[in-house]
Protein backbone atom coordinates (compact mmCIF):
# COMPACT_ATOMS: atom_id res chain seq x y z
CA UNK A 1 0.00 0.00 0.00
CA UNK A 2 1.49 3.13 -1.06
CA UNK A 3 0.86 6.41 1.45
CA UNK A 4 1.53 9.74 0.80
CA UNK A 5 2.17 10.93 4.13
CA UNK A 6 1.59 14.76 5.38
CA UNK A 7 4.76 15.65 5.69
CA UNK A 8 3.76 19.23 6.53
CA UNK A 9 1.66 18.32 9.46
CA UNK A 10 3.27 20.14 12.50
CA UNK A 11 4.65 23.31 10.56
CA UNK A 12 2.78 24.45 7.71
CA UNK A 13 -0.10 23.88 9.66
CA UNK A 14 -1.55 22.23 13.12
CA UNK A 15 -0.79 18.26 13.23
CA UNK A 16 -3.59 18.31 16.04
CA UNK A 17 -6.86 16.84 14.86
CA UNK A 18 -8.97 18.12 17.16
CA UNK A 19 -7.29 22.42 16.40
CA UNK A 20 -7.10 21.50 12.72
CA UNK A 21 -10.86 20.32 12.59
CA UNK A 22 -12.03 23.61 14.48
CA UNK A 23 -9.22 25.99 11.98
CA UNK A 24 -10.84 24.43 8.99
CA UNK A 25 -14.30 24.95 10.34
CA UNK A 26 -13.57 28.79 11.16
CA UNK A 27 -11.99 29.34 7.95
CA UNK A 28 -15.41 27.65 6.15
CA UNK A 29 -17.41 30.53 8.03
CA UNK A 30 -14.76 32.93 7.52
CA UNK A 31 -14.88 32.73 3.81
CA UNK A 32 -18.67 33.34 3.48
CA UNK A 33 -17.88 36.99 4.45
CA UNK A 34 -14.76 37.56 2.74
CA UNK A 35 -15.64 37.18 -0.81
CA UNK A 36 -14.78 39.76 -3.67
CA UNK A 37 -18.04 41.08 -5.40
CA UNK A 38 -16.90 43.34 -8.42
CA UNK A 39 -20.68 44.31 -8.00
CA UNK A 40 -19.82 45.75 -4.24
CA UNK A 41 -16.45 46.98 -4.79
CA UNK A 42 -15.78 50.16 -2.55
CA UNK A 43 -19.60 49.96 -0.68
CA UNK A 44 -18.46 47.64 2.15
CA UNK A 45 -15.36 46.00 3.56
CA UNK A 46 -17.07 42.26 3.45
CA UNK A 47 -18.68 41.70 0.16
CA UNK A 48 -21.11 38.00 -0.06
CA UNK A 49 -20.78 35.77 -2.31
CA UNK A 50 -22.53 36.11 -5.65
CA UNK A 51 -25.08 33.61 -5.51
CA UNK A 52 -24.24 32.37 -8.93
CA UNK A 53 -21.37 30.81 -7.61
CA UNK A 54 -22.77 30.00 -4.61
CA UNK A 55 -23.05 26.45 -4.82
CA UNK A 56 -22.19 23.57 -7.62
CA UNK A 57 -18.31 24.18 -7.81
CA UNK A 58 -16.53 22.03 -10.44
CA UNK A 59 -12.99 24.30 -10.46
CA UNK A 60 -11.11 26.85 -8.72
CA UNK A 61 -7.75 28.46 -8.34
CA UNK A 62 -7.12 28.44 -4.73
CA UNK A 63 -3.76 29.68 -2.53
CA UNK A 64 -1.25 27.25 -0.79
CA UNK A 65 0.69 29.11 1.55
CA UNK A 66 0.60 27.50 5.22
CA UNK A 67 -3.48 26.96 6.17
CA UNK A 68 -3.03 30.42 8.35
CA UNK A 69 -2.47 32.37 5.42
CA UNK A 70 -4.32 30.20 2.60
CA UNK A 71 -7.33 28.64 4.82
CA UNK A 72 -9.87 31.50 3.64
CA UNK A 73 -9.23 31.11 0.16
CA UNK A 74 -9.30 27.65 0.23
CA UNK A 75 -12.56 27.62 1.96
CA UNK A 76 -14.89 29.31 -0.64
CA UNK A 77 -14.45 26.36 -2.84
CA UNK A 78 -15.15 23.55 -0.10
CA UNK A 79 -18.46 25.93 0.60
CA UNK A 80 -19.56 25.49 -3.24
CA UNK A 81 -18.50 21.83 -3.17
CA UNK A 82 -21.53 20.12 -5.03
CA UNK A 83 -23.07 16.86 -3.26
CA UNK A 84 -22.25 14.93 -6.29
CA UNK A 85 -18.62 15.43 -6.27
CA UNK A 86 -16.54 11.83 -5.91
CA UNK A 87 -13.16 12.81 -7.35
CA UNK A 88 -10.63 16.32 -6.58
CA UNK A 89 -8.12 16.65 -8.62
CA UNK A 90 -5.21 19.01 -7.78
CA UNK A 91 -3.43 20.48 -10.32
CA UNK A 92 0.21 22.16 -8.50
CA UNK A 93 3.18 23.49 -9.21
CA UNK A 94 6.43 22.09 -8.43
CA UNK A 95 8.45 23.95 -5.78
CA UNK A 96 11.46 21.37 -4.98
CA UNK A 97 11.61 18.93 -8.21
CA UNK A 98 12.51 20.28 -11.60
CA UNK A 99 9.96 19.35 -14.43
CA UNK A 100 9.69 19.48 -17.81
CA UNK A 101 7.49 22.03 -19.51
CA UNK A 102 3.93 20.91 -21.11
CA UNK A 103 3.81 17.89 -19.31
CA UNK A 104 1.82 16.58 -16.26
CA UNK A 105 3.18 14.56 -13.50
CA UNK A 106 1.28 12.24 -11.54
CA UNK A 107 1.34 9.50 -9.33
CA UNK A 108 -0.22 6.46 -8.10
CA UNK A 109 -0.87 6.83 -4.28
CA UNK A 110 -3.77 4.96 -2.41
CA UNK A 111 -3.84 6.49 -0.04
CA UNK A 112 -3.15 10.32 1.47
CA UNK A 113 -2.69 10.79 5.28
CA UNK A 114 -3.90 13.83 7.09
CA UNK A 115 -4.41 14.28 10.70
CA UNK A 116 -7.53 14.25 10.50
CA UNK A 117 -7.91 11.35 8.60
CA UNK A 118 -6.44 9.22 5.11
CA UNK A 119 -8.10 9.88 2.34
CA UNK A 120 -8.24 7.18 -1.06
CA UNK A 121 -6.15 8.23 -3.60
CA UNK A 122 -7.32 8.66 -7.25
CA UNK A 123 -4.93 6.08 -9.37
CA UNK A 124 -3.52 8.30 -12.29
CA UNK A 125 -1.36 6.28 -13.47
CA UNK A 126 -3.84 3.48 -14.84
CA UNK A 127 -4.09 4.44 -18.18
CA UNK A 128 -1.39 5.41 -20.51
CA UNK A 129 -1.86 8.80 -21.98
CA UNK A 130 0.02 11.17 -23.79
CA UNK A 131 1.97 14.02 -22.35
CA UNK A 132 1.13 12.33 -18.53
CA UNK A 133 4.60 11.26 -17.02
CA UNK A 134 4.92 9.79 -13.15
CA UNK A 135 6.75 11.03 -10.48
CA UNK A 136 6.12 10.21 -7.17
CA UNK A 137 8.48 11.70 -5.55
CA UNK A 138 7.61 15.09 -6.84
CA UNK A 139 3.82 14.64 -5.55
CA UNK A 140 5.26 13.64 -2.02
CA UNK A 141 7.45 16.43 -1.81
CA UNK A 142 5.08 19.21 -2.95
CA UNK A 143 3.63 21.50 0.11
CA UNK A 144 1.15 23.01 -2.62
CA UNK A 145 -0.49 19.70 -2.84
CA UNK A 146 -0.97 19.50 0.66
CA UNK A 147 -2.70 22.53 1.86
CA UNK A 148 -5.70 21.07 0.82
CA UNK A 149 -6.06 17.62 1.85
CA UNK A 150 -6.64 18.56 5.43
CA UNK A 151 -10.12 20.56 3.37
CA UNK A 152 -11.02 17.35 1.61
CA UNK A 153 -10.57 14.79 4.77
CA UNK A 154 -12.63 17.23 6.79
CA UNK A 155 -15.19 17.50 3.79
CA UNK A 156 -15.32 13.80 3.81
CA UNK A 157 -16.12 13.75 7.53
CA UNK A 158 -18.53 16.43 7.34
CA UNK A 159 -20.68 14.91 4.44
CA UNK A 160 -19.81 11.14 5.43
CA UNK A 161 -19.41 10.57 1.52
CA UNK A 162 -16.39 9.03 0.17
CA UNK A 163 -14.26 11.33 -1.79
CA UNK A 164 -11.04 10.72 -3.20
CA UNK A 165 -8.06 13.03 -4.44
CA UNK A 166 -5.22 13.31 -7.19
CA UNK A 167 -2.83 15.02 -7.95
CA UNK A 168 -1.16 16.41 -11.48
CA UNK A 169 2.04 18.72 -11.49
CA UNK A 170 2.46 20.57 -13.90
CA UNK A 171 5.51 23.59 -14.14
CA UNK A 172 5.22 25.43 -17.17
CA UNK A 173 3.14 26.15 -19.95
CA UNK A 174 5.07 27.16 -22.75
CA UNK A 175 2.31 28.44 -25.90
CA UNK A 176 -1.56 28.50 -26.48
CA UNK A 177 -1.04 25.26 -28.53
CA UNK A 178 0.60 23.84 -25.54
CA UNK A 179 -1.80 25.02 -23.28
CA UNK A 180 -4.62 22.91 -25.84
CA UNK A 181 -2.58 19.44 -25.50
CA UNK A 182 -1.92 19.85 -21.21
CA UNK A 183 -5.40 20.12 -21.19
CA UNK A 184 -6.68 17.76 -23.94
CA UNK A 185 -4.46 15.30 -22.07
CA UNK A 186 -6.19 16.02 -18.67
CA UNK A 187 -9.50 15.42 -20.06
CA UNK A 188 -7.98 12.28 -21.57
CA UNK A 189 -6.91 11.02 -18.32
CA UNK A 190 -9.32 12.37 -16.14
CA UNK A 191 -12.66 12.17 -17.98
CA UNK A 192 -14.48 15.23 -20.18
CA UNK A 193 -17.59 13.62 -18.97
CA UNK A 194 -17.17 13.56 -15.25
CA UNK A 195 -15.77 16.64 -14.98
CA UNK A 196 -18.59 18.54 -17.12
CA UNK A 197 -20.94 16.67 -14.29
CA UNK A 198 -19.05 18.01 -11.25
CA UNK A 199 -18.31 14.29 -10.43
CA UNK A 200 -14.71 15.32 -10.98
CA UNK A 201 -13.47 18.82 -9.79
CA UNK A 202 -10.42 20.71 -10.23
CA UNK A 203 -8.29 22.80 -8.22
CA UNK A 204 -5.45 24.88 -9.50
CA UNK A 205 -2.87 25.37 -6.82
CA UNK A 206 -1.41 28.92 -6.63
CA UNK A 207 -0.45 32.29 -4.35
CA UNK A 208 -0.32 35.47 -6.56
CA UNK A 209 2.11 37.74 -6.35
CA UNK A 210 5.28 37.72 -4.07
CA UNK A 211 6.72 41.06 -3.34
CA UNK A 212 9.85 42.58 -1.88
CA UNK A 213 13.73 41.50 -1.38
CA UNK A 214 13.32 38.37 -0.40
CA UNK A 215 11.43 37.29 -3.61
CA UNK A 216 13.67 39.15 -6.20
CA UNK A 217 10.97 41.17 -6.76
CA UNK A 218 10.36 44.73 -6.25
CA UNK A 219 8.90 46.26 -9.69
CA UNK A 220 7.74 49.07 -7.46
CA UNK A 221 10.60 49.97 -5.28
CA UNK A 222 10.54 49.20 -1.63
CA UNK A 223 9.68 52.36 -0.16
CA UNK A 224 5.56 53.21 -0.32
CA UNK A 225 4.02 50.11 1.12
CA UNK A 226 0.48 51.30 0.42
CA UNK A 227 0.98 52.15 -3.27
CA UNK A 228 3.21 49.52 -3.72
CA UNK A 229 0.39 47.34 -2.05
CA UNK A 230 -2.25 49.02 -4.52
CA UNK A 231 -0.48 48.55 -8.33
CA UNK A 232 0.27 44.87 -6.92
CA UNK A 233 -3.84 44.24 -6.02
CA UNK A 234 -4.31 45.74 -9.58
CA UNK A 235 -1.68 44.01 -11.71
CA UNK A 236 -3.03 40.59 -9.33
CA UNK A 237 -6.66 41.32 -10.40
CA UNK A 238 -6.16 41.27 -13.80
CA UNK A 239 -4.86 38.78 -14.10
CA UNK A 240 -7.32 37.02 -12.07
CA UNK A 241 -10.29 38.23 -13.86
CA UNK A 242 -8.51 37.07 -17.24
CA UNK A 243 -8.18 33.51 -15.34
CA UNK A 244 -11.82 33.34 -14.62
CA UNK A 245 -12.94 34.51 -18.09
CA UNK A 246 -10.21 32.25 -20.30
CA UNK A 247 -8.45 35.36 -21.64
CA UNK A 248 -5.88 33.37 -22.61
CA UNK A 249 -3.70 35.47 -25.12
CA UNK A 250 -4.11 37.98 -22.38
CA UNK A 251 -2.59 35.86 -20.25
CA UNK A 252 0.47 35.00 -22.60
CA UNK A 253 0.95 38.66 -23.24
CA UNK A 254 0.94 39.58 -19.37
CA UNK A 255 3.28 36.73 -18.72
CA UNK A 256 6.00 38.01 -21.37
CA UNK A 257 5.57 41.81 -20.27
CA UNK A 258 5.93 41.49 -16.94
CA UNK A 259 8.28 39.61 -13.76
CA UNK A 260 4.98 37.53 -12.74
CA UNK A 261 5.42 35.93 -9.62
CA UNK A 262 2.33 34.11 -9.58
CA UNK A 263 3.53 30.64 -8.86
CA UNK A 264 1.06 27.95 -9.85
CA UNK A 265 0.16 30.30 -13.47
CA UNK A 266 0.60 26.69 -15.35
CA UNK A 267 -1.80 25.24 -13.50
CA UNK A 268 -4.25 27.87 -13.80
CA UNK A 269 -4.16 28.29 -17.24
CA UNK A 270 -4.83 24.09 -17.38
CA UNK A 271 -7.16 24.33 -15.07
CA UNK A 272 -9.08 27.23 -17.13
CA UNK A 273 -9.19 25.62 -20.18
CA UNK A 274 -10.36 22.41 -19.04
CA UNK A 275 -13.15 25.10 -17.22
CA UNK A 276 -13.94 26.66 -20.86
CA UNK A 277 -13.88 23.30 -22.48
CA UNK A 278 -16.93 22.37 -20.17
CA UNK A 279 -18.94 25.30 -20.39
CA UNK A 280 -18.10 26.76 -16.54
CA UNK A 281 -18.76 30.28 -15.87
CA UNK A 282 -15.63 31.88 -13.85
CA UNK A 283 -15.63 34.78 -11.23
CA UNK A 284 -13.21 35.63 -8.78
CA UNK A 285 -14.34 35.35 -5.37
CA UNK A 286 -11.54 36.72 -2.79
CA UNK A 287 -8.26 38.58 -2.94
CA UNK A 288 -5.82 39.09 0.40
CA UNK A 289 -2.07 39.13 1.25
CA UNK A 290 -0.17 37.93 4.15
CA UNK A 291 0.24 41.32 5.37
CA UNK A 292 -3.53 41.33 6.73
CA UNK A 293 -2.26 38.51 8.70
CA UNK A 294 0.86 39.99 10.39
CA UNK A 295 1.06 43.59 9.83
CA UNK A 296 2.84 46.03 7.05
CA UNK A 297 5.84 44.39 5.61
CA UNK A 298 7.03 45.44 2.17
CA UNK A 299 7.68 41.66 1.91
CA UNK A 300 3.99 39.58 1.14
CA UNK A 301 2.63 37.44 -0.36
CA UNK A 302 -0.57 37.95 -2.26
CA UNK A 303 -3.47 35.21 -2.34
CA UNK A 304 -6.23 35.17 -4.75
CA UNK A 305 -8.90 32.96 -4.76
CA UNK A 306 -11.30 31.50 -8.34
CA UNK A 307 -14.14 29.64 -8.81
CA UNK A 308 -15.87 28.11 -11.71
CA UNK A 309 -19.44 27.14 -11.64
Amino acid sequence: MRIRKARFAGSWYTGDPVSLRAEIDEFLELAQDNVYNPAAAGKTSEHRVNERIAKGVRGGMLPHAGIYFSGRGIAHFFNALRNETENIVIVSPSHYVPLNSDTLYAASFDYYDTPIGRIQGLDMTAQAVSGVQVHEQAVAQEHAVEMFLPFIARAKEVSKRPLTVGVLLLSEVSSPDALDSVASAAMELLGEDEIRRGNTVLIASSDYTHYGPRFGHTPFGTRELQVIEHKVEQQDREAAEHFASYQFARLFELKKMRDMTICGFAPGLAVAKIMETVGAEGAVTDYYTSNQFVGPDVGFVAYCSILWR
